[in-house]
């Protein structure tokens, strides 16, 4: 062997606590106050509404039997 790595003193893997490990502090109190996610929510609604009808429109124009999707049904 070239390269010989010595062994660190101590494990690579300790069993515990995993949230004292990670030390993650989630705070989602500001989205709720500035609005700022419903905004956002809202927005991915219309954005996965909008994408949804263009592709059935799509779908329905590339049809050879010019047959029509029913959009009310999920």
């Amino acid at each position: 062997m070239i390269f010989k790595l010595p062994k660190p003193p101590y494990a690579l893997v300790h069993i515990g606590n995993l949230l004292e490990n990670i030390k993650i502090n989630l705070d989602f109190g500001g989205f709720a106050q500035t609005g700022v996610f419903i905004k956002y929510v809202i927005r991915f609604a219309l954005v996965g509404t909008l994408e949804s009808l263009l592709t059935v429109k799509a779908i329905d124009m590339l049809d050879p039997f010019k047959r029509k999707s029913d959009t009310k049904k999920t």
